[in-house]
């Protein structure tokens, strides 16, 4: 059982809109499973007193340049705090699984920016058949997965199948870490 803590009365109110329990975070917070859900904590003394907490922040009006400042602090997740059931579940879960989740746009925006300032490694794409390179230079492009199958004429589902392998052959797990891998 996840533990979902906050001290953001809206955020409360909308964890509790989507069925999911939640505690409010205090300077004497209890003992922690997994995951906090802040908007905003003092990331330092939380992680000096909870080493092992990953954390999940929402904002009201999430912006790059918070995102950035909070995954450098440590972060695992950064999203809209009205984000639906749905998503806010799929965030949780990536970051139990030890990954970064990041809302779409955020995670395009970071791609696009990293890709200014390094270049492609064609080492790594070595080990990829010629359709899975295609898919991954896109991926370091920032584009979606609609956006690759409309610029490769595949299908949404193809462009899912192909990178899944190219995950598994490059012994990444999401898309983000593939595209910082590719730019090394």
């Amino acid at each position: 059982m996840i533990q979902l803590y906050t001290k953001n009365e809206t955020l409360a109110r909308r964890l509790e809109e989507v069925g999911l329990e939640f505690l409010f975070l205090s300077e004497e917070a209890p003992d922690l499973e997994a995951l906090f859900i802040c908007d905003p904590v003092n990331l330092t003394s939380l992680y000096a007193r909870y080493p092992n907490v990953k954390v999940l922040a929402l904002s009201t009006h999430p912006s790059f340049s918070e995102g950035i400042t909070l995954l450098q602090k440590g972060i695992r997740g950064y999203g809209n705090a009205f984000m639906q059931k749905v998503h806010l579940l799929q965030a949780i879960s990536t970051i139990e699984n030890d990954a970064v989740w990041l809302y779409p746009e955020m995670m395009q925006a970071l791609i696009l920016h990293g890709s200014k300032a390094m270049v492609s490694n064609e080492d790594v794409l070595e080990t990829l058949s010629a359709r899975e390179r295609d898919v991954a230079k896109e991926i370091e492009k920032g584009l979606s997965n609609k956006e690759i199958a409309s610029a490769l004429g595949i299908t949404e589902r193809t462009v899912k199948a192909h990178l899944s392998s190219v995950y598994e052959k490059l012994k990444v797990t999401d898309r983000l870490t593939l595209a910082l891998l590719l730019r090394r």
